[in-house]
């Protein structure tokens, strides 16, 4: 495979190249099939079903857990771009708090990630770097 869990490059047998052309349905074929999909999906034994496999405890527990850890997975060590860290100066107080991410910045204070890196790039010229990352004046 030329990268990593990824399907890019894998060959199916020929076994299994026949098995899916087996299965290539007639346009009649098709359309009954979505109506009898579109028949289950609405019936009411099928909304309870639901109801009852996602109501489970064991699912509300993987849900929780997926939820905690933001798209189900943390971040390996070392991955991606790092956080940059953001200073914070509340102008009626006058303290300064230093958050290790701009998200964190942003939902501390109640805005989003995007209007501070605009309020920086409008500010670009008075941008200070400092140990963990940047400071506005």
């Amino acid at each position: 495979m030329p990268k990593a869990g990824s399907s890019l490059g894998f060959k199916h047998s020929a076994e299994t190249i026949q098995k899916m052309k087996d299965r290539i349905r007639t346009e009649d074929e098709k359309i009954q099939h979505l109506e009898r999909l579109k028949i289950l999906h609405s019936s009411k034994e099928h909304k309870e079903h639901l109801k009852r496999l996602n109501s489970s405890e064991e699912q509300q527990d993987q849900l929780r857990r997926l939820q905690a850890s933001f798209k189900g997975r943390a971040r390996p060590e070392g991955s991606g771009v790092p956080s940059i860290g953001i200073e914070v100066l509340d102008r009626e107080t006058g303290i300064k708090t230093i958050y290790p991410s701009i998200s964190e910045a942003a939902q501390a204070i109640g805005v989003t990630r995007g209007a501070i890196s605009k309020a920086f790039k409008r500010l670009q010229g008075a941008v200070v770097p400092t140990e963990g990352g940047a400071s506005a004046i």
